[in-house]
């Protein structure tokens, strides 16, 4: 135990003194140029994408485009068969017609009034005659007063069955015009639902997908197919929010997609989106490249460099030097000192102040701490 003993405190003293005679690793901060980036991956979208979805429920009879087939607007694309949209329209159609011919002047129901409107004029006529000759003779003695007073209260009465025949012909007249536009509304209406059967292009672009094929059912608001403008391309991708605030319209970005990996491409931040997603936890942002790209797949994936600042002559240091709390240790001092820092990547980290060309500095001393 005692020889066991004796090794392990010799061990332990070689150790202290290799450790204590082992030179600490130390640097100085350097000058240079640097440009800071913000990387982030994303994927090629096109510009105007939209899902073209069904209208109604039915089957596709027809689906006329492809994959990469360019569209214009008011192109049709498919064809849904709905019996009911064809049905409710003919029968639409239809009660128009037998609406209009009860406007027209032989239509029955108009005749009869019209008859009947034309009957209590002559009424009228006559009964005036007859008033008139009867007010004579009174005033001559030839008849009493109740006789007169009789031809004049048939007057009377005519002339109110002229006017209710008179308004009878207008209400008819005027309901059946109102029928018409009534069914004339309906008509539009099912007509309208009738061309739900045609689905057509809302814009102009190119077919990036097709997601239904002829004979598939479909219910209203199922998706059919994706168009967009393919040769419109922008960059979507997903910035974090410790980074975003450093991100601005119009800066440039290093392109670089991952089909064709040997390849910079150069553009600019077009759009910020200005809702945050919560879903990835990071706000979305849009990249317009500048120029032709060589590969134009919507959704391939891409890796960008967004250039968010320039330092010229910045003061650096190997960014193993630094800790977390932006603390340094100088070379013969025991305690940290803090500064300020602002660019930093995978290597290097700027210093703003605290330090010179000429502090010498030391790796931090983990074990310590």
């Amino acid at each position: 135990m005692k020889t066991r003993f004796l090794y392990s405190a010799i061990i332990a003293v070689l150790f202290l003194l290799l450790s204590c005679s082992r030179p600490q690793e130390e640097t100085k901060p350097i000058r240079k140029d640097v440009v800071e980036y913000v990387f982030a991956s994303g994927t090629l979208e096109a510009e105007n994408e939209y899902t073209l979805t069904a209208l109604t429920d039915g089957y596709l009879t027809e689906i006329y485009v492809h994959e990469n087939d360019q569209v214009t607007v008011g192109q049709l694309i498919a064809a849904i068969r709905n019996p009911q949209n064809d049905i409710n329209t003919i029968y639409a159609e239809k009660l128009l017609i037998l609406a209009a011919n009860n406007t027209r002047p032989n239509a029955p129901a108009l005749q009869q009034a019209r008859a009947r409107l034309e009957q209590a004029r002559s009424t009228v006529a006559y009964d005036s005659v007859n008033q008139i000759r009867h007010q004579n003779l009174l005033e001559s003695n030839s008849i009493s007063l109740a006789t007169y007073e009789k031809a004049e209260l048939q007057l009377k009465k005519s002339t109110f069955e002229l006017v209710a025949a008179s308004q009878n012909y207008t209400q008819l007249l005027n309901e059946a015009r109102e029928n018409v536009v009534v069914n004339q509304s309906q008509q539009a209406l099912y007509q309208s639902l009738q061309s739900q059967n045609q689905v057509k292009a809302l814009a102009a672009g190119r077919v990036l997908q097709k997601l239904k094929n002829t004979g598939d059912f479909v219910r209203k608001g199922d998706a059919i197919a994706v168009i967009g403008s393919i040769d419109r391309l922008y960059v979507q991708t997903d910035i974090d929010e410790t980074s975003i605030q450093k991100v601005k319209v119009g800066q440039k970005v290093l392109i670089r997609l991952n089909t064709v990996s040997d390849s910079v491409y150069q553009g600019r931040v077009s759009q910020i989106m200005p809702t945050y997603n919560e879903e990835k936890q990071s706000f979305t942002i849009h990249i317009k490249p500048e120029g032709e790209l060589a590969f134009k797949v919507v959704k391939t994936q891409v890796q960008v460099n967004i250039q968010v600042g320039t330092a010229k002559n910045a003061l650096l240091i190997p960014k193993k030097y630094i800790n977390y709390a932006n603390q340094v240790y100088l070379k013969g001092h025991k305690e940290p000192l803090s500064v300020k820092v602002s660019y930093v990547s995978n290597e290097w980290v700027q210093v703003l102040s605290g330090l010179t060309e000429e502090s010498a500095l030391v790796l931090p001393n983990y074990d310590s701490q």
